[in-house]
């Protein structure tokens, strides 16, 4: 979602690769979010608020029999996001909204109030 994110916000695609392999996850996630490829193509859709309400939701979905699931969730989340963030160019590289969006999931998420 962040390389979406990013390409959309900033208008930047980091490689063919990357914008190849979020759309193929982008089309399976249609699915659960009932959302369309125009929407996704909108700086509103990818407000940190809405992103990241569309990434918990997935947390949720994620199905992981193991008393760790929320630390393996979170380092999973932290690996793709810095993942993102490289294939950007590097730290601080990629839009505000994408670094406004990690905080409220690392907030909102992953602070133990969410089993």
């Amino acid at each position: 979602m962040f390389v979406k994110q990013g390409e959309v916000l900033s208008g930047s695609v980091p490689s063919v690769g990357a914008k190849m392999y979020a759309e193929e996850l982008l089309t399976q996630l249609r699915q659960m979010y009932g959302n369309s490829a125009a929407e996704e193509n909108t700086p509103e859709y990818w407000q940190p608020d809405e992103t990241a309400s569309r990434l918990m939701m997935f947390f949720d979905c994620v199905n992981i029999e193991s008393d760790n699931k929320m630390s393996l969730l979170e380092r999973s989340f932290t690996s793709a996001f810095n993942d993102t963030e490289k294939l950007f160019g590097g730290r601080g590289r990629l839009p505000l909204e994408s670094y406004e969006t990690k905080q409220l999931i690392l907030e909102s998420y992953f602070n133990g109030t969410r089993k």
